[in-house]
């Protein structure tokens, strides 16, 4: 079965023509939700956030093609499920394959940890982990610079 190689949550990225390189831009492991006073007290039930979860995968064997379905799994603070999306991952033709979720923002649930679950479909059919991606979601002051 291929090989997961990374999965990276950030604002964007460019694939460069000639070389199929990539280029990631921020990196996003936390964000700071900052209210004005005068709606300090109303939670928000959206991220409004552009962003993109983009991963890579491989062959397990650079000779021998292979094909299956990933799908990312978003979980909120609460740990409870949010939102999944699923692809069909073709290794057939070349020897690797890139995914990305262009998400305009996510269900707010509260402030913590947000995970975006990397999961791949074995041949019996079974969803199985491949990897985690947090992201923390914190209230923020205006001014302030999160660490």
């Amino acid at each position: 079965m291929a090989d997961h190689v990374w999965t990276v949550l950030c604002k964007d990225f460019v694939i460069d023509s000639t070389s199929q390189n990539v280029t990631i831009f921020q990196t996003l492991e936390q964000i700071a939700l900052v209210r004005d006073a005068e709606v300090a007290d109303q939670l928000p039930d959206k991220i409004q956030m552009d962003f993109v979860l983009l991963t890579l995968w491989t062959r397990s064997q650079r000779d021998v093609p292979e094909s299956f379905k990933m799908r990312y799994v978003f979980k909120g603070a609460d740990g409870k499920e949010i939102g999944s999306q699923e692809f069909s991952i073709d290794l057939t033709k070349y020897v690797r394959h890139r995914v990305f979720a262009r998400l305009q923002g996510i269900s707010f649930v509260g402030f913590g940890r947000y995970t975006f679950v990397v999961q791949k479909q074995s041949e019996s059919g079974r969803w199985v982990k491949v990897a985690v991606v947090p992201l923390e979601v914190e209230l923020g002051n205006s001014g302030e610079t999160i660490q």
